[in-house]
């Protein structure tokens, strides 16, 4: 979905270092922008994991 992989690349060029794109390799480059993405994905996926976990256990009586 274009729509998506745009706004994405909106969200990484927050970060400064991938706006100006500091780095002289292309490897280090890709490595940035593979933790830039994971430092957006992973709170999402935390938050979603605890509300998962959540569910389960009021499912099964724990609270």
């Amino acid at each position: 979905d274009r729509n998506r992989i745009e706004r994405m690349f909106g969200h990484l060029k927050q970060f400064r270092r991938i706006a100006s794109r500091y780095d002289k390799t292309a490897l280090s480059f890709a490595s940035l922008l593979n933790l830039a993405a994971i430092r957006k994905w992973l709170p999402n996926f935390v938050n979603t994991a605890q509300l998962a976990s959540a569910y389960a256990a009021a499912a099964t009586g724990a609270l």
